[in-house]
């Protein structure tokens, strides 16, 4: 198992420690990560070595690299979308003070991104059922919509700046 230094703790708690999800206490057996990863980490997948373009927060996972498919090689990024998973204000939550910036940091960063074909971390949000059916040819340009891929990080922005107006309200 291999983790996101940011992420060790609840992964070594069950859980318990999460900054969102540990209001519920332990909701899965305790794991003691293989390796922790860094920023820039380079991890091996068979024939591919995607990278993880992700920031100093690291928080929010991304890989990308390049995967050969049949008759072409694809820059392929698995978005880990920074959903807006908290229901109060930013400043609420204390055991993960820079979490506004990091929101901030990530959505602004995914947009630089440069790749050929995404998917994201949830098959939900990038509406997979809809792109691919079991009986479909092979056809991996289906990943390929940049402008879909920038419609879903516009709308996780406006959640935030939604968040980000509660911090102006008593």
């Amino acid at each position: 198992m291999w983790v996101n230094r940011p992420e060790e703790d609840a992964l070594r708690t069950g859980g318990a420690s999460d900054y969102e999800m540990g209001k519920y206490g332990e909701t899965f057996a305790p794991v003691v990560p293989d390796k922790l990863l860094r920023d820039r980490s380079t991890i091996k997948l068979g024939g591919t070595d995607p990278s993880q373009p992700s920031r100093p927060y690291e928080r929010f996972l991304q890989l990308s690299g390049k995967c050969k498919g049949r008759d072409k090689t694809y820059k392929v990024l698995i978005a880990n979308l920074p959903s807006i998973i908290i229901y109060g204000k930013f400043s609420g939550v204390k055991s993960y003070p820079s979490i506004q910036n990091d929101y901030a940091s990530t959505i602004s960063s995914m947009k630089a991104l440069n790749f050929d074909l995404w998917v994201a971390s949830h098959a939900s949000q990038f509406n997979l059922h809809k792109l691919r059916k079991e009986s479909d040819p092979y056809d991996p340009t289906i990943f390929g919509d940049k402008k879909a891929y920038l419609e879903v990080l516009n709308y996780l922005e406006k959640a935030y700046s939604n968040v980000l107006k509660k911090e102006d309200t008593p």
